[in-house]
This record gives structure tokens, C-alpha cells and sequence, in this order.
């Protein structure tokens, strides 16, 4: 006789396999074809994104250091300015400091628990 859970586990592993192995074939395909167009990969997306970087590395090295920390302070309390409207309207903000019970906690707790 078989149990239904074994089952659901025999479904699961199935699905897990065939999850798998499309894991397998659609990474085959990018791979293969990196490898076969590795020159032009390499002139048209790593060569243009290496100079990207090191033209923003170029830049930044060039900044005086207070300016950097005053740019990520500036944003620091744009993105401040940004959340506290969301947080003050916020379902959480308009609990009672302790919960709907009072003092006591959640129901089940206390003196009539047990």
C-alpha cells in the first residue's frame, strides 16, 4: 500500500529534476555561445565596460575628499527624507506603543493563561 506523502515527495522530486534540468539547458545555450564568440564578447561588452570603469574610478580619485563624503552625506539624508513620510504613514505607526492589549502582551499571556 502507498502513502500519499511518499507520493507528494515523488512529485516534488520530479518537478525538482525537470527544474533542474531546464537549469541545465538554458544555461548551455549562453555558454556555449560565449565561448564560441569569446573575442567579440570581449570587444563589445568587456572592453566598453572596463573603460566605464576606469573612467568613474578616473573621476572619483580626482575629487577632493571632502566632496565625496559630502555627496554621500546628501544622499544619506535624501534617502532620510524620503522614508520618513512612508514610515509615518505606516500601519505599524498608528499601533498603540504596546500592542492592542495593553501592558500585558498578546492574549494568552499573562494571569488567565494556563
Amino acid at each position: 500500500m502507498k502513502v500519499q506523502g511518499d507520493n507528494k515527495h515523488q512529485n516534488r522530486d520530479g518537478r525538482d529534476r525537470r527544474h533542474l534540468l531546464l537549469l541545465v539547458l538554458g544555461l548551455a545555450l549562453p555558454l556555449s555561445l560565449a565561448v564560441a564568440f569569446r573575442d567579440f564578447f570581449r570587444e563589445a561588452v568587456v572592453v566598453p565596460l572596463l573603460s566605464l570603469l576606469w573612467l568613474g574610478y578616473l573621476y572619483i580619485t580626482s575629487l577632493s575628499q571632502a566632496w565625496v563624503w559630502g555627496l554621500f552625506l546628501g544622499l544619506a539624508l535624501l534617502g532620510l527624507a524620503l522614508a520618513a513620510p512612508r514610515a509615518a504613514h505606516s500601519p505599524r505607526s498608528r499601533q498603540a506603543p504596546f500592542g492592542e492589549h495593553g501592558r500585558g502582551g498578546s492574549e494568552g499571556e499573562g494571569e488567565g493563561a494556563g
